[in-house]
């Protein structure tokens, strides 16, 4: 139904902007380039072209370990080093816990838990993983520099993931659905591997989408913002799905609106997970 659509924003619930921003900051090498308002601010890694949505709310809940963000690093030492520097500042950053690296879905990785209740993960890939997907590739024209990880042992290169959830025996119908509906492309990836890819067909960023049995659903504050061509193309989208939703099996849809510039609307998916549905002022 959406055609062409480009994944523009991630949206992160956490519950404490003075506990979260050092760790994105100061660890990942974000920037603040935007307060939308007093519990809303807009983040972006200067190396990498979507931006990230904090969103503020002081009773926040546990996110599951696969609702998590993702940053790269360059070489499979910086994953190490990485985590033995946040091992160091654990408890100056409040940080929950700091995970071993190891492999997994071909990356090597490693998570830690930051103070606002979520999960973020360090990655690398080995050359011999660009072969097999375009997205295991660097995203980034230049590396970032290296001064602004002074001391640390990593540079963190860009944002290069978001991770959602579906339903372990929906896998295919939910695939079928981010194709067919939200118009996104499923990244071709080794049969082997338990989990799916999507992302749009204009950048290199993508969304892991894993199969869970039991799942702990979210709210629209973590969700994922797709922008269509035009404010026409939305207000024919939102009549589409209006007329559709039950069909597809959408479980909520919002109402369209158009505020400070802005025109979007909310869905939730057959999965439970969010989208907002957006176009260019």
């Amino acid at each position: 139904m959406l055609k062409k659509p480009e994944l523009i924003e991630g949206h992160y619930e956490c519950r404490s902007f003075d506990e979260t921003l050092p760790v994105f900051t100061e660890l990942l090498g974000m920037e603040v380039i935007q307060r939308r308002n007093d519990a809303e601010l807009v983040m972006k890694h200067p190396n990498t072209g979507w931006t990230l949505v904090l969103h503020e709310a002081g009773s926040a809940k546990n996110k599951p370990l696969m609702n998590h963000y993702g940053w790269r690093v360059s070489s499979r030492a910086e994953v190490d080093s990485a985590c033995e520097y946040l091992k160091k500042v654990k408890d100056q950053y409040h940080l929950p816990r700091v995970g071993k690296p190891s492999m997994l879905h071909i990356a090597y990785s490693f998570y830690f838990g930051e103070p606002g209740g979520n999960s973020l993960e360090l990655e690398y890939y080995e050359p011999e993983a660009a072969k097999q997907s375009a997205v295991y590739r660097p995203h980034w024209q230049a590396p970032y520099r290296a001064e602004k990880f002074a001391g640390k042992g990593y540079v963190c290169q860009g944002l290069s993931h978001g991770t959602l959830e579906c339903d372990e025996s929906e896998k295919e119908s939910y695939g079928r659905f981010v194709g067919e509906v939200l118009g996104l492309e499923l990244v071709p990836l080794p049969p082997t591997l338990p989990v799916f890819y999507l992302k749009d067909a204009f950048n290199p960023w993508y969304v892991v989408v894993v199969p869970q049995k039991i799942r702990n659903y979210l709210n629209e504050n973590s969700r994922f913002t797709l922008q269509i061509a035009s404010v026409v193309a939305l207000r024919e989208a939102h009549q589409q799905f209006a007329r559709m939703g039950k069909d597809v099996c959408i479980t909520y849809l919002g109402e369209l609106r158009e505020e400070n510039g802005r025109s979007y609307f909310f869905l939730s998916d057959p999965a439970k997970n969010w989208w907002e549905i957006t176009a260019p002022k």
